[in-house]
């Protein structure tokens, strides 16, 4: 192997390390190439750092951007949590390009109706 190789191997094995999977793929498109994946943190709170998963550049952004019609704030009880879960899952379900377009309007009926409704406690 020559430096060159040697070099290209180094860094895929650090992507896969930080990817951490020997198979990195992307939750919308199923992207594979380790190169264009990254971890999407859809709660972003420190408290819920381990809450991600793999998406391809253009999905990231994607998300990212839906993201700006329904985040507010940080979430802070269990029924905040379900709706910013609900929206994400919305916004992945709107990015597989299949007809659903009334069952994702009425995922994110619920997850408005959950930020407007009282509060049922505070998180874990």
């Amino acid at each position: 192997m020559n430096d060159i190789a040697y070099k290209r191997e180094r860094r895929l094995q650090h992507r896969l390390e930080r990817l951490e999977s020997n198979n990195p793929v992307c939750l919308v498109c199923g992207e594979a190439d380790s190169v264009c994946l990254q971890w999407h943190h859809p709660l972003r709170e420190k408290q819920f750092s381990d809450v991600r998963f793999l998406a391809c550049s253009n999905d990231h952004d994607r998300l990212h951007e839906l993201e700006k019609d329904w985040r507010t704030t940080a979430p802070h009880s269990v029924q905040e949590i379900a709706a910013h879960l609900l929206f994400v899952f919305a916004d992945i379900l709107s990015l597989f390009k299949r007809d659903g377009a009334e069952f994702i309007a009425y995922i994110r009926e619920i997850a408005a109706k959950l930020l407007t409704a009282p509060n049922d406690g505070d998180a874990p």
